[in-house]
C-alpha cells in the first residue's frame, strides 16, 4: 500500500472482496481497464514480495532443516 495504495486497494476489493473487474473501476471511479492493469502488477508485485520473504534469512520458513 506504501508503494502503490490504488494497487492496493484494487487487491484488496479483487482478492478479499471478490468484487469483478467492473464492480471496482465504478467503485473507485476509473477505467475497467485501469483496474485490469493495477490487478496485474499487483499480482505479479505481490509474487515478488512473497517470493522474497520466503528466502530471506530473517524469515521462519529458511530455519527450518
Amino acid at each position: 500500500a506504501r508503494e502503490d495504495p490504488l494497487n492496493a486497494e484494487v487487491a484488496k476489493m479483487r482478492y478479499f472482496i471478490g468484487l469483478t473487474h467492473r464492480e471496482i473501476a465504478d467503485a473507485l471511479g476509473v477505467s475497467e481497464i485501469t483496474v485490469h492493469r493495477h490487478w496485474a502488477f499487483a499480482r505479479v508485485r505481490l509474487f515478488e514480495l512473497i517470493k522474497q520473504d520466503s528466502f530471506s534469512p530473517t524469515s521462519p520458513a529458511s530455519d527450518q532443516p
